[in-house]
């Protein structure tokens, strides 16, 4: 791939990634519930705002996804390749500003730092090993497709040969995105009943 061709030489590609990433973020979520805490409202509400947007991303690119059906060029993928993603990082990050610890603001700091370099380790290759797969499902297609559309970044200029495809609530359905936002919902209802029962 153009973009991440480099994994190959160290091996990466023939492992597990989805279910490694999965595995992580429930790892993720279980430490969150056992020791996360709300930070200041300023911190909390700042970050609660960066998760709802990448949770608004996240739904809007799951209503214009056909998984391995077809090459999705709408909506969100007409200006990056991976919006699923660009949620994702959206959502960590907001979970991390959310529960920023004022007195112990290198600790804070550090948890921030690992969870940034933990999300370009685990997608870069899921990344990678998709767009793999998508080159040979696809091949002239997401050629010219990958040529015009950064990988993760968002382009002000929208690809050129996008689809007119809408926004689908049965792919958002399909896809189960919903589950996202009920586990998020229960994050923050967990940081709430910590800040009013300590």
């Amino acid at each position: 791939m153009k973009t991440f061709k480099g994994l190959k030489g160290f091996g990466l590609q023939g492992l597990n990634f989805t279910r490694l990433r999965v595995r992580i973020g429930l790892l993720f979520f279980i430490l969150f519930l056992l020791f996360m805490k709300p930070g200041p409202a300023g911190c909390f509400l700042s970050g609660l705002f960066l998760v709802i947007f990448g949770l608004a991303v996240r739904a809007w690119s799951s209503g214009h996804i056909n998984k391995q059906a077809e090459l999705s060029t709408s909506g969100p993928y007409a200006r990056t390749r991976n919006p699923l993603y660009v949620g994702s990082f959206f959502i960590g990050l907001g979970l991390c500003v959310s529960c920023y610890d004022g007195s112990n603001p290198l600790l804070s700091a550090v948890t921030c730092l690992l969870f940034c370099l933990g999300f370009i380790l685990l997608y870069v290759v899921q990344i990678s090993r998709e767009e793999e797969f998508l080159l040979k499902k696809f091949p002239a297609e997401f050629s010219g497709y990958e040529k015009e559309v950064p990988a993760f970044m968002p382009s002000l200029k929208p690809y050129s040969r996008r689809s007119a495809n809408r926004f689908s609530a049965a792919l958002y359905l399909k896809n189960h995105e919903y589950r996202m936002l009920l586990a998020i919902a229960g994050m923050y209802l967990l940081l709430l009943l910590k800040k009013i029962i300590p």
